[in-house]
């Protein structure tokens, strides 16, 4: 579903060229079509006020969608900004160490475990921005959902991402790993 995976197929599964073609991923944009009234009522429920700035990461917890490297970002932007991070997803072996961190740098006020939603739609429809921390990904249909929403996105530059953000223009992209840089682009879109 992107060019990166076909140049992986190619270059490490000696897959013939010829036999590949690329079909992105696509969603369907009238499920994230939700009246802005609801925004209030959800930034309520998520306990967030008028001038929190609202970041959301949709992604299982394992330690291949870089959870930690968000985490240690995080931890510089809160004491800066009236930030809240809100972290969903099914627990897929890391949650319990990520809860740890939270907790040891003292982020648990910041930082929300939301667990695996139903609601996705509403939940964006509160945030003000998107972070994708990923160290591999395919084409992500968590990005697409955030851009339909409007969000900005901050985004590792890997697999599709590189496809879907056009760096400076739809959104930033950051190398894997690099909290600096992924913690700068965070302050520039609150900012």
């Amino acid at each position: 579903n992107t060019e990166a995976i076909i140049d992986e197929m190619i270059n490490v599964d000696d897959v013939d060229l010829d036999k590949v073609i690329c079909i992105r991923n696509g969603i369907n944009l009238n499920k994230f079509n939700i009246k802005n009234y609801r925004r209030n009522d959800m930034r309520s429920k998520l306990a967030l006020s008028s001038c929190d700035f609202a970041w959301a990461k949709v992604a299982n917890f394992s330690s291949i969608k870089g959870h930690k490297d968000l985490i240690n970002a995080f931890k510089d932007i809160h004491i800066k900004y009236n930030s809240k991070l809100f972290l969903i997803g099914k627990d897929n072996g890391t949650l319990k160490e990520l809860k740890d961190l939270v907790n040891t740098k003292g982020l648990e006020n910041k930082i929300k475990f939301l667990g695996f939603r139903e609601d996705i739609p509403e939940i964006l429809l509160a945030m003000d921005g998107y972070i994708c921390a990923s160290h591999t990904e395919g084409f992500s249909n968590a990005i697409l959902e955030y851009m339909s929403c409007g969000l900005p996105v901050v985004a590792s530059s890997v697999g599709g991402n590189k496809e879907a953000i056009i760096h400076n223009k739809n959104g930033f992209l950051f190398e894997v790993g690099d909290t600096k840089k992924m913690a700068f682009y965070l302050e520039k879109l609150i900012n």
